[in-house]
C-alpha cells in the first residue's frame, strides 16, 4: 500500500508510527493536526505524516511535532522551505505558491498568520486559542 492511500475513505490527515496508524481524521483545516498534537503528545515524535493539503501553517506544527517524514498530495512552498529547513523530508503530487482559502478568493488565514510567526511554540499556541473560539 502506497502511503496516498491511507487518504482514501475521505480521510484528511493519517499519522503512522512504525507502519501502524495511530491517528486519522477527516476534518479539514488544522484542527485535525492540532487534535493529534494534543492527543499523541510525544507519540508524535519521528512518526510519519500523509496529509491532504499542508501550507506553512501545517508545517510549522509537524516541525514542533518533530515528525519524521510528510507524505501529502499538495504543499505550498513556504511549507516545502519550513520543513527543508527542519531537514524533514517531504514528498508531494503538486506544488502551489500558497494555500486558498475555503472559497479560493484569497489565502488561507492560517496560512496567513503563520507569515507572523518564526516560533513553532508561539504559534501552536495561538492556534490553539483560535480553533477554540471556533
Amino acid at each position: 500500500m502506497g502511503k496516498m492511500d491511507y487518504l482514501e475513505d475521505g480521510k484528511t490527515l493519517v499519522i503512522l508510527k512504525d507502519d501502524r496508524e495511530i491517528f486519522s481524521s477527516k476534518k479539514r483545516g488544522l484542527r485535525p493536526l492540532v487534535e493529534a498534537i494534543e492527543f499523541l503528545s510525544s507519540q508524535m515524535k519521528d512518526s510519519t505524516i500523509i496529509d491532504k493539503v499542508i501550507g506553512r501553517a501545517a508545517a510549522m506544527l509537524m516541525v514542533y511535532a518533530k515528525v519524521k517524514e510528510v507524505y501529502t498530495v499538495t504543499i505550498s512552498n513556504p511549507a516545502k522551505e519550513v520543513l527543508s529547513d527542519a531537514k524533514i523530508p517531504f514528498h508531494f503530487k503538486n506544488d502551489t505558491k500558497t494555500i486558498m482559502n475555503n472559497s479560493g478568493t484569497g489565502q488561507c488565514p492560517m496560512e496567513k498568520l503563520s507569515l507572523e510567526f518564526e516560533d513553532n511554540k508561539e504559534f501552536l499556541l495561538r492556534v490553539k486559542k483560535i480553533l477554540s473560539n471556533n
